[in-house]
Formats: C-alpha cells, sequence, structure tokens
C-alpha cells in the first residue's frame, strides 16, 4: 500500500497560504471601502519646498 502524497506539513502551509490571501482580500476591500466612504485618495502629488519640506501646493516658478 503506498504512502499518502500530502503530509501534514503540506496541508498546514497550505491553509497558511490560503489564511494569508484571505486576510489580504479583507484588507483590501477595507482599504477600499475608506477610500470610497471618505471620497479622498489623498495627496496626489508632493513637492518639495525652498526649505526641503513636503508640501502639496507647486512651487513658485520664479524663485
Amino acid at each position: 500500500m503506498a504512502k499518502s502524497q500530502q503530509t501534514f506539513n503540506k496541508l498546514e502551509k497550505e491553509k497558511k497560504r490560503l489564511k494569508k490571501k484571505e486576510d489580504k482580500r479583507k484588507k483590501m476591500e477595507a482599504r477600499k471601502a475608506e477610500r470610497e466612504e471618505n471620497g479622498t485618495d489623498g495627496i496626489q502629488f508632493a513637492y518639495v519646498d525652498f526649505n526641503g519640506n513636503l508640501v502639496d501646493t507647486p512651487p513658485d516658478p520664479r524663485r
């Protein structure tokens, strides 16, 4: 009689992989729902001002 090719470790690894995939899908859906609820996608562009700080407004072209 032949041994089963599905060992305990293989089954456990498969369970962990599926759980990780499901957790990732839930996180993605939660972020998507939060984004739709808030109506913003965050900062689209970030600029660096004269002092080296990040700002969301473009720099003055005269400087």
